[in-house]
């Protein structure tokens, strides 16, 4: 018998844990109404919540920021390789696993069990053991081969091992409909997180309006990681299979969301945390790769030619209330034409100029020397930093900055 609540552990990318949480609390009351938002704690390297697995599961498609879902099924003391193996074999599987995991993610830190290899053997013996005593019937393993192989991780951490079963399969950021990217793009979940941060700022300034008065603009879009992931913000994934459509438990059905609003779908206009979504980009042929593979599901973003650094008008610019967030280039895997204390601020005039926006976000690397780090900041006036989080993109440490233009 399956227990009512399960501990989730969600993976989260390092500094994006704050507002991961709070995309938690934001869609909590928008997919389930009628349950009070549950307690979710920061932990080491993400969250972890308590919850029902049918819900625990969906999170899978609700949420844009986390990389994964894991279920937590069991935590122990463990110091050899014969207490692993009886406790892995006396664990029932059989709601989750039709036989013995192909992956197996194995760390271990400061614990007797150190040797990865000989874990991975005794895991599996155990395995063998168990499904040979309980084999899963044969429906159910017919439908799991159409799924992404299910993941067990075993995490030992003084002495204590974890074992969480992948609820997601493929990363949750790979969304399944855009198959084209830019030359450097911004991955999906951190574009969904640094747009929601972008929201929660303008609305704690802007007290008397809502994010969903402004308009949003990317003036160097290249794939619109941030047009597509701002104007689909309540929009559920299910445009994709994961790991959890091939749990036993759920019986070949599993769990789907019913959205419960007074309309009983999530309409365009309010799955989207901006009022609209715009952007520009300078390359041609990555303008209308984008169109063709990323945007053709997503008739309200417009997305125009455009030369920021150019001295041409920009089109088609949005009447009212304006919020710009962009990922520049950082002269790493695409070269900047002119040194940072020079691109950058050449960069900041013209967006000052040409789209005067309320609110300014971008995502670059500063540089360590405090002068040029100066030169470039100061560049930004009369915008004032709101906000700031650090983080790692491509594996390049940026920082997401959120600017506020100071009225004299």
């Amino acid at each position: 018998m399956i227990k009512n609540v399960f501990c989730f552990y969600l993976v989260i990318s390092p500094g994006l844990e704050e507002i991961s949480l709070n995309e938690i609390e934001n869609k909590w009351v928008v997919f389930f109404p009628d349950e009070k938002i549950p307690e979710i704690k920061t932990v080491v390297g993400g969250l972890e919540v308590d919850i029902s697995l049918e819900k625990g599961v969906l999170l899978n498609q609700i949420l844009k920021i986390p990389t994964r879902v894991l279920l937590r099924l069991k935590e122990f003391k463990c110091r050899d390789l014969p207490k692993l193996y009886n406790k892995i074999k006396n664990i029932d599987w059989s709601p989750f696993l039709t036989e013995a995991p192909i992956s197996l993610k194995i760390s271990c830190h400061q614990s007797r069990l150190f040797h990865t290899n000989k874990i991975e053997l005794t895991v599996a013996k155990a395995f063998q053991v168990y499904f040979k005593g309980f084999p899963a019937k044969k429906k159910y393993i017919e439908n799991a081969k159409k799924f992404h192989p299910t993941a067990l991780y075993i995490r030992f951490d003084n002495d204590i091992c974890t074992l969480s079963i992948d609820t997601s399969g493929e990363p949750l950021y790979k969304r399944s409909k855009r198959p084209f990217n830019g030359k450097a793009p911004i991955r999906e979940n951190y574009g969904a997180a640094l747009c929601f941060s972008l929201k929660k700022e303008i609305e704690l300034i802007s007290k008397s309006q809502s994010a969903t008065n402004f308009h949003l603009i990317d003036p160097m879009c290249g794939s619109g990681t941030f047009l597509v992931e701002a104007n689909n913000w309540l929009r559920p994934n299910q445009e994709r299979n994961f790991s959890y459509f091939s749990y036993p438990c759920f019986k070949l059905a599993p769990p789907s969301l019913f959205i419960k609003n007074r309309s009983n779908e999530i309409s365009q206009n309010k799955s989207s945390l901006f009022l609209t979504s715009s952007g520009y980009e300078a390359n041609a042929t990555i303008l209308q790769k984008t169109k063709e593979n990323n945007l053709n599901f997503e008739p309200e973003i417009n997305i125009l030619k455009h030369d920021i650094l150019s001295s041409d008008n920009m089109k088609d610019l949005p009447n009212g209330n304006k919020a710009v967030i962009f990922n520049p280039p950082y002269g790493k895997r695409i070269k900047l034409s002119q040194k940072p204390t020079s691109y950058y601020p050449s960069l900041f005039k013209k967006i000052k100029e040409k789209i005067n926006p309320e609110f300014l976000a971008v995502v670059f690397p500063l540089p360590e020397d405090e002068k040029d780090k100066n030169i470039i900041l100061s560049s930004i006036k009369p915008y004032k930093l709101v906000k700031k989080i650090a983080f790692k993109n491509g594996g390049i440490p940026v920082f997401f900055m959120i600017f506020c233009r100071q009225l004299s």
